[in-house]
């Protein structure tokens, strides 16, 4: 009879709480499931890649720009041209391709200033010489990656979009 007292009081509860490593039903905290979580994309607006039509009533052409941020870190100028336009969240060399476009010669070489408003707008400048930055497009469409501004110059009528590409 002993032994079954022993065998009923080694299976009866005890006083006390038994710790495991086992996951609470009531904890909240989240489960790690081994996904890797990838960051958002980011666009790099040091980079300059864009294309602006040149339309006239006779002819559509477009000109290919390629170009860099200009910081006080890579341009002795910086702190003098960014006088010219204190608003210019960006200031941008930028490469333009081919030399001729419906007729007309084309500056190969252009500066362009860029300030980023909230809303989704920017403002557009260009650079004629340094000792002025002109608003080329006050109404510029900006959604975070594109940039698109229009402008007339004489008889040319001119739509630009800039795609900022992804920061590696």
């Amino acid at each position: 009879m002993f032994s079954v007292l022993l065998v009923l009081a080694g299976c009866s509860p005890t006083a006390g709480t038994i710790k495991t490593d086992s996951i609470d039903p009531d904890d909240t905290a989240s489960i790690d499931t081994g996904d890797v979580v990838e960051p958002e994309p980011e666009p790099d607006y040091s980079v300059w890649i864009g294309e602006r039509l040149f339309v006239t009533d006779d002819c559509e052409e477009p000109a290919i720009e390629e170009g860099h941020e200009l910081t006080e870190d890579n341009w002795d100028s910086y702190n003098e041209v960014h006088d010219t336009c204190p608003n210019c969240d960006h200031i941008y060399y930028v490469a333009v391709t081919p030399e001729e476009v419906c007729g007309y010669p084309i500056t190969e070489v252009r500066y362009r200033g860029v300030d980023f408003v909230e809303g989704g707008g920017a403002i557009f400048y260009n650079f004629n010489g340094w000792g002025q930055a002109e608003v080329v497009d006050p109404d510029a469409e900006f959604d975070g990656w594109t940039l698109k501004y229009a402008y007339s110059y004489g008889s040319l009528d001119m739509y630009g979009t800039v795609n900022f590409p992804e920061k590696e």
